[in-house]
């Protein structure tokens, strides 16, 4: 419980992690939102759940790493040193006991933790990672789920709203870029504090249908905005609420997490059809590119495989002086990293959605969305298809980048 912890809001309440507080926890007290926080906990937890040991006291693993990447989601997220700290190890614990990471999961960790003890914390997040009803498989190196969900979206958009569904993908606001913000960092930076709230409490209630629901809601009150928007910065920007941008009505927010309830979902509303729903996209969207990134890292593995055989028999020959082309080839990023999958190639986080003309990177929508050096306004970029993909992870087999 951050906010409990001496002389933390006087160091944080300008942090990263607060710039759309907007007064709203001044205005309702903190021991309004702790009370408030509790309730969360009953909405995702069972009673038994709770009374666990573990839950009511956290049991901190030692000799954790922590990973370059939660080191920078830290420095992202507090401002003081000391609060940096504490929640990276926190990070860390998760990602160990997951065995996964994504920056979306360090938003919710960080908000949570303002109001909940640890122990209570990490349990929801177990339970929104993990249960059928939430989000498994969404916070992800590769979030396979979630780009599969996004798609599921964009089906029931362009059902709805086929001009504003071509709209957006003709300016390159793929759904597996924005419904990242939406799905799996859950409207945190996107969302006033107001509303955010009640989003979340939408969320620990309905799951992951209620994510659907608010995607549908929000693009919904967003559409006369969106469609005299014909530039991609623009687009993006409204569909993060960017007010360094663009301006929006104060009341949109709430009322899309509002109205979100009434969205009708009827076509998933037991598990069943969601599955087929699911299953259906993503043979039609993803199933191709995902089976080419297999085929592509089998190939590389092969290679590798190859590579390293051949040292051994030189080795055992008495022949150590391998050429300098091999010995670059056996060096590699890519290889020694040991990372098995393909990053985007600017914050070497998240999965790429993109491909840059430019830059001749992988991109994610994040990257892609802030224009984060050397990707910068004004680059071509293009869907990052199977293809792309492929050749992209056979250039990092055999080069360093």
């Amino acid at each position: 419980m951050y906010l409990k912890q001496t002389g933390f809001w006087e160091a944080e309440k300008t942090a990263p992690l607060m710039l759309l507080n907007k007064g709203y926890l001044e205005s309702k007290g903190f021991d309004y939102m702790f009370e408030r926080a509790e309730k969360w906990v009953s909405l995702v937890l069972t009673p038994e759940e709770i009374a666990a040991p573990e839950v009511q006291q956290m049991v901190w693993p030692e000799g954790l790493e922590i990973s370059r990447i939660i080191i920078r989601d830290a420095e992202r997220t507090f401002m003081a040193d000391e609060d940096r700290q504490k929640i990276a190890k926190f990070l860390s614990v998760v990602e160990h006991k997951f065995g996964d990471y994504a920056q979306g999961l360090s938003f919710l960790a960080s908000l949570l933790l303002l109001f909940l003890p640890e122990g209570k914390v990490l349990a929801m997040l177990s339970k929104i990672n993990t249960d059928p009803k939430y989000i498994p498989g969404y916070w992800k190196h590769e979030a396979v789920a979630f780009a599969r969900d996004a798609y599921v979206f964009e089906r029931f958009w362009r059902q709805r709203n086929v001009p504003l569904a071509d709209h957006l993908n003709k300016t390159g606001a793929l759904p597996e870029t924005f419904c990242q913000k939406y799905m799996v960092a859950l409207s945190i930076h996107v969302l006033p504090f107001e509303a955010l709230f009640e989003f979340l409490e939408n969320f620990f209630t309905r799951g992951a249908r209620y994510l659907f629901q608010f995607a549908l809601s929000f693009v919904q009150h967003l559409e006369k905005l969106l469609m005299a928007a014909n530039d991609t910065p623009t687009v993006f920007a409204y569909l993060r609420l960017d007010t360094k941008m663009i301006t929006y009505p104060e009341e949109l927010p709430l009322a899309a997490v509002k109205a979100a309830l009434e969205v009708d979902i009827s076509d998933i509303d037991d598990d069943a059809k969601l599955a087929a729903v699911r299953e259906e996209v993503f043979n039609l969207k993803l199933r191709g590119r995902f089976e080419a990134l297999a085929a592509a890292r089998a190939r590389e593995e092969e290679e590798k495989r190859r590579r390293e055989e051949k040292k051994k028999q030189k080795e055992e020959n008495g022949d150590s002086g391998a050429s300098d082309s091999e010995d670059d080839d056996d060096d590699s990023d890519f290889d020694s990293d040991g990372d098995d999958g393909i990053e985007c190639q600017i914050c070497e986080s998240n999965w790429p959605e993109y491909y840059c003309k430019d830059c001749d990177k992988l991109v994610c929508g994040m990257c892609n969305d802030k224009k984060r050096p050397p990707h910068v306004a004004g680059h071509k970029v293009k869907n990052a298809d199977e293809d792309t993909i492929q050749q992209i992870t056979e250039k990092l087999a055999k080069t360093k980048l």
